[in-house]
């Protein structure tokens, strides 16, 4: 495993697809605190060893609590050319974090005198509850004078938040997936020197994985007899509000290893 940059940890797949669960598994350490899916939004604790099953089409992909994570889709070959007008910008619950944007022209030598624009961004969980795109510093002409920005906030429980621009509370269009726990808030023709501040309820915590759903599917995509299916789901059902049970039974039953650990990875992911 290496870590991407400074806010995401990944743990390449090296493994065969297991057939009976129709995943392949790396084992992974997760460094202390929380820990969030990239694709999928599973909550995880930090501070231990545990396997990590895929399909093969994904690879585990965390980012730590207080994660900020800036990303465009504006790569195409023209687009390269110039930084974008388009930003969204990945948030992760559960822990303060920081962010600074660097951009310089791309092209030139520029940047070995400081020829470049910052953009600090915060996230302020202890306290405030808020995310905070503060003015860019620097040589601003790099960057166009206007973006939009989609901030997406990730595993939390706040679905709506207080956006102020400059200090002034404005309407912006905002969704929130509860599948995923993710909330979207739009901005459009925000200026380099403008400050932005999302306001979270103070309430908001981190939200619970929907074990039951995950568990589910990992049951109906496994290749396993009919009957244990059932036998499985019927436990899933009996112990739903019961995890650290259910967890020692899944130890305990005769059960395929792999069919196993996939439950556990599921069951054991975050104790809330």
């Amino acid at each position: 495993e290496y870590r991407f940059g400074s806010e995401m940890l990944v743990a390449p797949v090296t493994t065969k697809r297991i057939p009976s669960v129709r995943l392949a598994k790396v084992m992974a350490w997760l460094p202390e605190g929380l820990w969030f899916d990239f694709f999928d939004g599973r909550v995880y604790d930090g501070g231990r060893t545990m396997e990590l099953y895929r399909p093969l089409a994904q690879i585990p992909v965390l980012a730590h609590a207080g994660a900020i994570i800036p990303m465009t889709d504006q790569i195409s070959a023209k687009e390269v050319e110039q930084n974008p007008e388009r930003l969204e910008v990945r948030v992760y619950a559960g822990a303060d974090g920081a962010f600074m944007l660097y951009e310089d022209d791309g092209v030139s030598c520029g940047y070995e005198k400081d020829d470049c624009v910052k953009t600090p961004m915060e996230f302020k969980w202890t306290d405030e509850k808020a995310f905070f795109l503060h003015p860019a510093e620097g040589n601003t002409a790099l960057i166009p004078a206007k973006r939009s920005y989609r901030i997406r906030i990730f595993g939390s429980t706040a679905t709506e938040a207080v956006v102020l621009r400059d200090g002034k509370e404005v309407k912006v269009e905002s969704t929130y997936c509860s599948k995923r726990h993710v909330l979207t808030v739009e901005l459009a023709d925000v200026a380099a020197e403008e400050k932005i501040e999302v306001r979270l309820p103070k309430d908001t915590g981190i939200a619970a994985n929907p074990v039951m759903e995950q568990v589910d599917d990992l049951l109906n995509m496994a290749e396993i007899g009919f009957t244990q299916k059932e036998i499985l789901f019927a436990l899933l059902d009996k112990r739903k509000d019961q995890l650290s049970l259910l967890a020692g039974e899944l130890q305990a039953m005769e059960l395929d290893d792999a069919l196993r650990g996939a439950l556990l990875e599921i069951v054991t992911a975050h104790q809330s």
